[in-house]
């Protein structure tokens, strides 16, 4: 059940436990893996409205030149992204088998790889 506080992309996670124990951290590392999903859908979302705009301007600067879209590299750069993340993390949670740590290192992975995406997306825009 996650909780979540929206502002925009403002959000947090609903879990504040004190003295977690094993399975307290593990659910709250799973409520902030999908919390830190939702705020890569909003960069994903953004970036690719970003690039459609700066198509269009690049359409109508050079309108006979030929390749494919910023919008096109994004959605194939997310979608091998997603492979990679989902792979590695899988790999990176073998160091555990076959102790039930397995999926929290998992999770974790996922989790860190997942906001460096954030970033990575957001920082596309930045300087443009």
């Amino acid at each position: 059940m996650l909780m979540v506080l929206m502002t925009g992309l403002f959000l947090q996670p609903s879990c504040q436990i004190e003295n977690p124990g094993m399975a307290d951290m593990r659910a709250c590392t799973f409520e902030q893996l999908e919390l830190e999903e939702v705020r890569l859908k909003h960069a994903y979302q953004f970036a690719l409205d970003q690039a459609a705009i700066k198509d269009a301007e690049f359409k109508r600067s050079y309108p006979n030149a030929n390749g494919s879209s910023w919008v096109a590299k994004i959605r194939i750069s997310q979608g091998q992204w997603l492979k990679y993340r989902d792979s590695q993390c899988e790999s990176e949670s073998y160091t555990m088998r076959p102790g039930n740590g397995t999926v929290g290192v998992e999770t974790h992975c996922k989790l860190e790889k997942t906001k460096a995406r954030v970033s990575e997306l957001r920082e596309l825009f930045n300087n443009q």
